[in-house]
């Protein structure tokens, strides 16, 4: 009993596929024809060249970016070194001239005492 619905419904959706516009369909094949595929074809062609170019241009401004990096932080180390040689020159003559103070201070300091 059950069998018999489902088989009463086959013929109806038979009737809806019949009714859709199946004929249609070789209708667009029809319009595909070789000026379409090669159309088709030049434009992959031209968007796949389009992504080359701009994928080789992107990575050479990353690699320009790396090496400017790579110079500004050359250029940091040799501030750097520069900031440390300024700063030991400071420190010597900073020692120099507390070590003539403290020899001026103690010439006065021994005058004193022997008088």
């Amino acid at each position: 009993m059950e069998l018999d619905i489902y088989q009463n419904d086959s013929p109806s959706q038979n009737n809806f596929l019949s009714k859709l516009n199946i004929q249609g369909k070789d209708h667009i094949l029809s319009d595909i024809n070789e000026d379409f595929l090669m159309a088709l074809v030049y434009s992959c062609l031209f968007v796949f060249t389009c992504y080359i170019l701009l994928y080789m241009s992107y990575h050479l401004s990353v690699n320009k970016k790396r090496k400017k990096d790579m110079y500004d932080s050359m250029g940091a180390v040799f501030f750097d070194q520069k900031i440390i040689k300024k700063s030991e020159d400071l420190k010597i003559q900073l020692w120099n001239n507390w070590m003539t103070r403290l020899e001026l201070d103690w010439k006065r300091f021994d005058t004193f005492i022997k008088n």
